[in-house]
């Protein structure tokens, strides 16, 4: 079994209260590193780490250059996308987006939105892609605000420097939230496993078709679509 993922934390002790403001140049943000993490600084109030909300997440500074989560209240910091991966990600969301836009089915999102996946501790995690149906949105709107509640089927796309144990805690946190199927990507295999709710794994080569089953009724496409990574012509 493979897996990785891109953020390095701590077990939560703490909560932050609703009420004491959040200081974003004293929080807690753990970086990441070849084989282990540093902490910048942690936040202490009687004694005890407090932890952070979503509501105080998504008022934070965005890092100019950094990609970041919250997981079970503590701020991450996530590798940054590969080339490859940004273009197998790009591709694993041009095919959804024409299925689901045919049928009129949802929404497809690319890397970047945040799912609120747990309270108390709070955690607002990311994922590459993702396929969200009409019916997380039951006022009729997208939010502007994170997305509350897990995405029906959510995509990584394994990158050169990520870590098994990472990776299997991130997809045990998407399915433990509700997400349906989980769709890893492995590049240098040219495979994708899927993993569901229930615990089943199953692995796609190069020749075989990727389907939607119930949770996307209709999508179709070769595994090897997926992995299609553009070449310079000859003659420029």
């Amino acid at each position: 079994m493979r897996f990785y993922a891109g953020a390095f934390y701590r077990e939560p002790t703490a909560r932050l209260d609703s009420e004491t403001p959040l200081d974003p140049h004293t929080i807690m943000i753990v970086r990441p590193q070849a084989n282990s993490y540093r902490v910048d600084s942690e936040v202490t109030r009687l004694g005890t780490k407090m932890l952070t909300t979503a509501e105080q997440f998504w008022a934070m500074p965005e890092p100019l250059d950094k990609r970041i989560e919250l997981v079970n209240g503590y701020v991450v910091e996530l590798l940054p996308l590969t080339a490859q991966q940004g273009l197998i990600v790009g591709n694993v969301c041009r095919a959804l987006d024409d299925h689901v836009k045919r049928s009129d089915l949802g929404l497809v999102f690319t890397s970047g939105l945040g799912f609120v996946l747990g309270r108390e501790p709070d955690s607002v995690r990311m994922t590459h892609a993702s396929y969200i149906s009409w019916d997380s949105f039951p006022e009729g709107s997208v939010p502007e605000w994170f997305v509350e509640g897990p995405p029906l089927i959510a995509v990584q796309v394994v990158g050169p420097y990520d870590r098994a144990t990472d990776l299997e805690e991130r997809v045990s946190h998407f399915l433990r939230a509700g997400t349906q199927q989980m769709w890893i990507l492995w590049p240098r295999s040219g495979e994708v496993e899927i993993w569901t709710g229930d615990g089943v794994e199953r692995r796609l080569g190069p020749n075989d078709p990727l389907d939607g089953e119930a949770v996307l009724p209709g999508f179709r496409v070769p595994v090897t679509d997926l992995f299609k990574i553009p070449q310079r012509p000859s003659d420029l």
